[in-house]
């Protein structure tokens, strides 16, 4: 699984300090951040919601799989629609699984099989396997 570079955790660290968490009011314990808030800047929205899915791990809500990635106090993820459709970045405090935690690996197949991920600028070499060529922060 690929982790995130330095740079780009200073950047995941900046977004989630500068913009705002609304603690949802329905289903499990989790906040969220929204893409058409005034104060969400589209480029940096777009940028974390890539980052979550090239460098999350697979885990399951009950029957569904979402990649969650952790950073420091919090697990992050997206609910799955494709990257040009998505509109809300989630956050909770880790451990906070539903259902059997039977999701596949992380890996080519699973970018190349379901459309949550293949909007990503992901390239694979049979040596390094999953990686990121050249993520951009802008669009």
């Amino acid at each position: 699984m690929p982790q995130p570079t330095d740079q780009e955790l200073e950047f995941l660290r900046k977004y989630i300090a500068d913009n705002r968490w609304q603690t949802a009011k329905s289903g499990p314990a989790h906040e969220y951040n929204i893409r058409t808030w005034p104060e969400t800047n589209d480029a940096d929205f777009w940028a974390f919601a890539i980052l979550v899915r090239a460098c999350g791990t697979p885990g399951k809500f009950y029957s569904r799989t979402f990649l969650y990635l952790t950073l420091d106090d919090h697990k992050y993820w997206t609910m799955g629609e494709s990257l040009p459709e998505t509109t809300v970045l989630n956050r909770a405090a880790p451990g906070g699984y539903f259902g059997k935690q039977d999701a596949p690996s992380w890996h080519e197949h699973i970018l190349n099989t379901n459309p949550m991920f293949g909007a990503l600028p992901i390239a694979t070499s049979e040596s390094e396997g999953p990686r990121r060529d050249s993520l951009r922060y802008t669009l």
